[in-house]
């Protein structure tokens, strides 16, 4: 009963977490679009705001998040070199094409900020609260795979605020892998470095062949 509780709480404290990043990124999404602010300000000001996101599941659960570096470096190998197969994937589909916001910024200068994005914001910080503290949760309250499917489902709801549906809808999709990378390697490394790639390398393509991309 002791257990059923703990778990409890840690489901409510990761849907608390969901919740605010929902918030966070729906309104700064507004303020950002609505007053036409350079995305580059979107990019810090989405690495300090999600940082409790890091924080809090390192704090209720240490190493076991799944964030250990010493022996699963190939791991993150894998998966950023999945990733980006991917992401050449959804670039050469009409998958790639999303209607993201407005951005001032040369395409190299918006490179460097999609990277910094891929891999220092939405990697870290979705990784850490999906993959490494709710999934966990759902899996051992409900089962391996609802609880995979359920953390996938949230995962898809927490970038419809800022992408459009069929964005949304790949998102699940990805998750759903995110998060078999995640139980079979027991780290995070395979999903992080699969999840910055697809992040990173299908928006650097579509910029890089005379299209427009913008992180809101």
């Amino acid at each position: 009963m002791m257990r059923a509780s703990t778990n409890q709480k840690e489901i409510v404290l990761g849907l608390i977490l969901l919740g605010y990043l929902i918030l966070m990124r729906d309104i700064t999404t507004w303020l950002f679009t609505t007053f036409e602010i350079n995305s580059g300000w979107v990019v810090l000001c989405w690495f300090f705001l999600g940082l409790p996101l890091i924080a809090v599941p390192i704090w209720k659960k240490g190493n076991k998040l799944g964030w250990e570096t010493e022996k699963y470096i190939p791991y993150f190998i894998a998966g950023f070199i999945g990733g980006t197969v991917i992401g050449i994937l959804l670039h050469l589909s009409t998958l790639s094409t999303l209607e993201l916001g407005v951005s001032s910024n040369p395409p190299y200068l918006l490179i460097f900020q999609l990277f910094v994005f891929s891999f220092f914001v939405a990697g870290p910080q979705e990784e850490s609260l999906f993959r490494g503290y709710i999934q966990p949760a759902l899996e051992e309250r409900y089962g391996r795979i609802p609880g995979l499917l359920l953390t996938s489902a949230l995962f898809g709801l927490a970038h419809l605020g800022f992408l459009n549906l069929q964005a949304s809808l790949i998102a699940v999709i990805l998750g759903i892998f995110m998060g078999y990378l995640r139980d079979k390697t027991g780290t995070l490394l395979a999903p992080y470095g699969f999840h910055g790639a697809v992040s990173f390398v299908g928006p650097v393509l579509i910029l890089l062949s005379g299209g427009t991309y913008t992180i809101i």
